[in-house]
């Protein structure tokens, strides 16, 4: 297991951390008012999308855990050797933090 820590990332506006995603329309019932929703919709079943927008795939200072090949162990099994990121993996979760410390003082 590796903990991987994600230390720059392009502009959204530049290729290499992007990923395309739905934009749906939903409602915000905690303050009463129509919305929009990017990603995955919990609704089933799923609305029509009513754009696509571009996210960022990893943010920097994000930690991301990841298998002995590289691929995150949980959620959308992301790689980031895939990508035109800068990371840096450590062995132990402790030093992963250590890091991400570091850069949010900096």
């Amino acid at each position: 297991m590796k903990f991987v820590v994600i230390t720059k990332t392009p502009d959204i506006t530049e290729e290499g951390n992007r990923a395309v995603s739905f934009l749906y329309k939903s409602y915000d019932k905690i303050n009463n008012a129509k919305c929009y929703v990017v990603g995955i919709s919990s609704v089933k079943p799923l609305p029509k999308p009513v754009g696509i927008v571009h996210v960022p795939v990893f943010d920097e200072g994000e930690i991301v855990i990841c298998d002995d090949s590289g691929r995150e162990i949980d959620g959308m099994k992301r790689k980031p050797s895939k990508w035109h990121i800068n990371f840096t993996e450590f062995d132990t979760l402790e030093k992963a933090i250590a890091l991400v410390n570091k850069m949010e003082g900096e």
